[in-house]
């Protein structure tokens, strides 16, 4: 990845990849359309909801998408790419939301590819979605945003905000209580949306 390669790489990559599963699971045994959730925390979120805007309007549909603390926007250089609409909004790309676990550095962010989430021209038929949000996080405004765009599209969403915790804390110290009752709400979740299928 970066710095070898750039941003639109990985997204290349991601896309390859969900049509190599796609069209391998097209359709189960029984012939009925074969089921793809993705789950990605970060910008492995990002790379999953770029698949899923790429993805409408394709014979390869997915199931479900969970989002933990994406990242859906570039919000480095003052905010110049975030959408006018969330200008006001999108106000946690700031020192104030640093932690140890990721530092807010303005000066150093790193290249964030074109085709940012929250910079779609449309939200409309996206997959039944999971968003899970930290409010200790400066990426947080990212995922707060991308729900207020899902919602007034009229999408699935359910959104879980974790108060006080940092940016995929569940990563860095999955022993805390609550990095399992987070992966648990995640896998209830699933558990749900694959027995209504």
């Amino acid at each position: 990845l970066f710095p070898d390669h750039s941003p639109d790489t990985a997204v290349a990559d991601a896309w390859a990849a969900f049509l190599a599963i796609a069209k391998l699971w097209k359709y189960n045994a029984d012939q009925q359309p074969g089921r793809v959730y993705i789950v990605g925390s970060s910008s492995g979120a990002q790379l999953a909801a770029q698949t899923a805007h790429r993805a409408r309007g394709t014979p390869y549909l997915i199931s479900g998408l969970v989002l933990r603390c994406p990242v859906t926007v570039d919000a480095s250089r003052g905010g110049v790419s975030i959408p006018q609409r969330y200008e006001d909004k999108h106000t946690s790309f700031s020192p104030s939301f640093g932690t140890n676990l990721l530092s807010f550095d303005p000066e150093n962010q790193l290249p964030i590819a074109l085709d940012m989430p929250l910079n779609s021209d449309s939200f409309a038929g996206m997959p039944p979605m999971f968003l899970q949000l930290c409010t200790n996080d400066i990426y947080y405004s990212d995922g707060a945003c991308y729900a207020d765009a899902l919602t007034g599209a009229g999408n699935d969403l359910v959104t879980d905000v974790l108060e006080g915790w940092p940016h995929t804390f569940w990563l860095k110290a999955p022993e805390l209580e609550e990095a399992g009752l987070a992966d648990g709400r995640v896998i209830a979740w699933l558990k749900q949306r694959i027995g209504t299928e």
